[in-house]
């Protein structure tokens, strides 16, 4: 405001009056203005504190219902829970009862089998112990048979292996001893 009064007074002598009415009620208006529009924002600010608390109001009331329905879930399914849980392990004993009946069975079909093999087992035995018996003794006597000849061709290809040792050393002794 002094501003434009300081502005309009190098004419300090005409037309002063006029001027500073005009300001004054420019600046009257504005103040008019600026109290309409401070009222509008309490108006506003009174609206949006309304609304925030009725929000507040509406979410801790839906909190507790949230709350509620969670603790009421969390029974229904622990109770569920519970009686799968019993089921199941009342199940599980009955398959375990039949499942062990079921083995004692196996069990004694597989002893009265695996007794009837034993008997069938020792029977080939024995006939095959009695034709090997002569089959055995034939071979033992081809073996020896064998080994005699074996022991043999062992001996001289020592012998064949020494002569070769000997001569390679005497042929180094040699070429050593021709050496300057």
């Amino acid at each position: 405001m002094e501003q434009a009064s300081s502005r309009e007074t190098p004419n300090e002598g005409e037309g002063e009056p006029e001027r500073v009415d005009w300001q004054e009620k420019y600046l009257d208006k504005l103040d008019r203005d600026m109290s309409e529009i401070r009222d509008s924002l309490r108006h506003m600010a009174g609206h949006v504190q309304q609304v925030v608390d009725s929000l507040r109001g509406e979410i801790t009331s839906l909190r507790s219902e949230v709350k509620s329905e969670i603790t009421s879930l969390r029974s229904e399914v622990k109770s569920e829970i519970d009686t799968l849980r019993s089921e199941v392990k009342s199940e599980i004993t009955s398959l375990r009862s039949e499942v062990k009946s079921e083995i004692d069975t196996l069990r004694s079909e597989a002893k009265s089998e695996i007794n009837s093999l034993r008997s069938e087992l020792r029977g080939e035995i024995g006939d095959l112990r009695s034709e090997l018996g002569g089959d055995i003794g034939d071979l033992r006597k081809e073996v020896r048979g064998t080994n005699k000849w074996v022991i043999g061709l062992v001996v001289s290809a020592i012998a064949g292996i020494t002569a070769i040792a000997v001569s390679t050393i005497a042929l180094v002794a040699t070429a050593i001893s021709r050496m300057p």
